[in-house]
């Protein structure tokens, strides 16, 4: 039977246990699982990180690791360490080395992170994050740092921080909260993207009509609309086809499901076309 050549063929600082570690990862799981299991030091140092992207299907790879990591720290081998190792995962990174320059440069993208240092020179973390706050930036932040006490490390959650990391850690628990951190980022820029073309349309209708479209919403009959307003059930009914030709829908059920997750408090402060 002949040999499957080892990914770690070729690779430097080969010592006899990490051999055989990986030569039994090999035979039991698959190239992501031996990334995983590996230490920091095994990826940066022994080249065999070139030997599993040769071998891993690169578009599961990106699948598995996409969004965008704005990385702000003052010290450098953190950064390039931290930017390296992240790149190598799939993930795209922008480098600063102060709040200040993060602030001028960086642009406001989504799904993204904020991989935040607590204390730097000028604009520390907290202020960089209520900065971040007043001027309605809603990028999550999570926070590395080796020097903060009880009071930073509450005042960061109390701004909203996803989490709050203390140096050291390791690359496992930081590419799960740096992927918990996107998906809240997506499901925000998600909703921000429904509430708005709902608020257009919801722009276009009457008054009348936007009063009719909230019953819908709720499950209302034409007859149940007409109860609670006043109106005939066959000028509710009239009132419904307008409303569903301008949200582009043909069933209450398709108006309720492009309403989902959205709050519709907001939609309400958006003014009616005058009333016919």
């Amino acid at each position: 039977m002949k040999r499957t050549k080892s990914i770690f063929s070729g690779c430097t600082h080969k010592p006899t246990w990490l051999g055989r570690t990986i030569g039994n990862l090999e035979q039991t799981g698959s190239t992501w699982q031996i990334f995983q299991k590996l230490p920091n030091w095994v990826i940066t140092q022994t080249g065999i990180f070139d030997k599993l992207v040769a071998k891993f299907d690169i578009a599961t790879f990106m699948k598995k690791r996409l969004g965008h990591i704005f990385l702000v720290d003052d010290n450098h081998d953190m950064r390039f360490y931290l930017s390296d190792m992240l790149i190598m995962l799939g993930y795209t990174v922008d480098t600063f080395d102060n709040a200040s320059a993060f602030l001028e440069k960086s642009m406001d993208i989504s799904p993204a992170v904020v991989l935040l240092d607590m204390r730097m020179p000028g604009l520390n973390g907290l202020e960089l994050q209520a900065k971040l706050d007043a001027l309605g930036r809603k990028t999550p932040i999570i926070f590395i740092s080796g020097e903060s006490d009880k009071d930073e490390i509450i005042e960061a959650f109390r701004l909203g921080a996803v989490d709050f990391l203390l140096k050291p850690f390791n690359r496992e628990k930081l590419c799960q909260v740096v992927d918990k951190a996107l998906e809240i980022d997506r499901q925000r820029n998600q909703e921000f993207v429904n509430t708005d073309a709902l608020r257009r349309s919801f722009a276009t209708l009457s008054t009348r009509e936007q009063e009719i479209f909230m019953l819908i919403v709720q499950g209302l009959t034409n007859k149940g609309i007409a109860e609670v307003t006043g109106i005939q059930p066959g000028t509710a009914k009239k009132h419904r086809a307008t409303i569903y030709q301008k949200f582009e829908v043909n069933t209450s059920a398709e108006l309720i499901s492009h309403c989902k997750g959205v709050d519709l408090s907001k939609l309400t402060q958006v003014e009616s076309v005058q009333q016919p």
